[in-house]
């Protein structure tokens, strides 16, 4: 059995994944490899071709019956391209990757010829050129063709506009955006490591509320985010940080803007999306264990700075709401997707030492007073 070779082969710009084509005489798959060489490393691997001719196809049973450790054939009647298979070149491949740096696609002589979406799935792993109908091992390109190979033209743009000098422009209009709100920031730190993508907080004074905003976040589109909001993806795709709090609670700020450092770069670590309603466990402030995300955009206007669009798309500023253990908990079992919409009490984005009753907002009046004694209650 031929030994398999790796065709080609390519890093994300942003997450740990690697993607790369692999071959043999007897097929060709594409992969990606999510944080390989890790305890959570996971494998999709979509069919490209079989390389072997029909009269040495090995049926899918046999394979199964002597798996070598090489993947499987596919049957020649769910293939379209020739019968005698089909081999690749290393020089006529390309790999590109999606905007969000968790998908991509595998070109061959400037065409796709396979995309595996950072959704992949033992249902999907992915589609391919030369596929008919659906197996096990990918899907047709069919329908989703158009579509794709416009994220794949997408991704390409935007990571070629990576590589020249981008940064002071987009710098300079999120500081924009800041000062119009604030009047001035007070301080700059980069929290980027000297590492891509560039990343920093900046801090200012408004009012008597200490405030601490990302810039650079919104520079990169999350990943995951098309699970939850498909069409409506590039509206909350691009998000900034956000902490506020009185300047009583001066004591506080530090370590919250620590905690939004830490979490600056969690979307594309843990290949996963923050937004709204969404909570994330909090070390920042002694007796609130958790901070709940509100988008300053579904709060009205006047609840954080106008961004310009990034790339064409919104810019959503995620405030970090510090909640106690009740709130938290009531938070966990409560369904998210009710607080669009909602209007919340004017104040609730920026901390005061006491907690925001979140209970009481998003249960109402009287009726919230009850649930939020009665979830207390089942609590002890």
């Amino acid at each position: 059995m031929e030994e398999r070779k790796v065709l080609i082969e390519s890093w994300s710009p942003c997450c740990d994944i690697q993607a790369l084509a692999e071959q043999d005489g007897r097929t060709c798959y594409f992969y990606l490899w999510v944080h390989p060489d890790t305890e959570q490393a996971r494998l999709h691997a979509c069919f490209v071709s079989n390389t072997a001719p029909k009269t040495e196809a090995v049926s899918l049973e046999e394979w199964q019956l002597h798996n070598d450790g090489s993947p499987p054939m596919l049957r020649y009647s769910a293939v379209t391209h020739s019968e005698d298979g089909l081999s690749f070149a290393p020089e006529e491949l390309e790999i590109v990757w999606t905007m969000e740096g968790s998908g991509a696609g595998l070109l061959w002589r400037g065409e796709l010829l396979a995309f595996i979406p950072e959704w992949s799935n033992e249902q999907v792993p992915g589609f391919s050129r030369f596929i008919k109908g659906s197996t096990p091992f990918g899907a047709e390109l069919g329908p989703a063709k158009e579509r794709l190979e416009g994220i794949v033209r997408q991704g390409r743009a935007f990571w070629a506009k990576m590589e020249g000098d981008f940064w002071p422009e987009f710098q300079q209009s999120g500081l924009d955006s800041i000062e119009n709100f604030l009047g001035s920031y007070d301080k700059y730190y980069a929290i980027d490591g000297g590492q891509f993508p560039p990343r920093a907080l900046v801090t200012g004074e408004k009012d008597g509320v200490l405030y601490g905003l990302t810039l650079g976040m919104s520079l990169l589109r999350q990943p995951m985010v098309e699970s939850f909001y498909q069409e409506k993806t590039p509206d909350f795709s691009r998000i900034e940080l956000g902490f506020a709090c009185k300047k009583e609670q001066e004591e506080v700020f530090m370590p919250m803007l620590e905690q939004i450092a830490g979490l600056g770069s969690i979307p594309w670590r843990q290949i996963t999306s923050l937004g709204h309603g969404h909570t994330v466990t909090n070390h920042g402030i002694a007796g609130f264990p958790a901070v709940w995300l509100l988008n300053a955009n579904l709060l009205g206007p006047g609840n954080g700075p106008d961004y310009q669009p990034a790339f064409g798309e919104r810019v959503n500023l995620l405030w970090l709401v510090p909640v106690n253990q009740q709130e938290y908990d009531f938070l966990l079992q409560y369904n998210m997707e009710k607080i669009f919409g909602m209007p919340f009490d004017q104040g609730v984005t920026i901390f005061d030492g006491r907690p925001k009753g979140v209970i009481r907002q998003l249960s109402g009046g009287k009726l919230g007073n009850m649930l939020g004694k009665l979830f207390n209650k089942n609590r002890m």
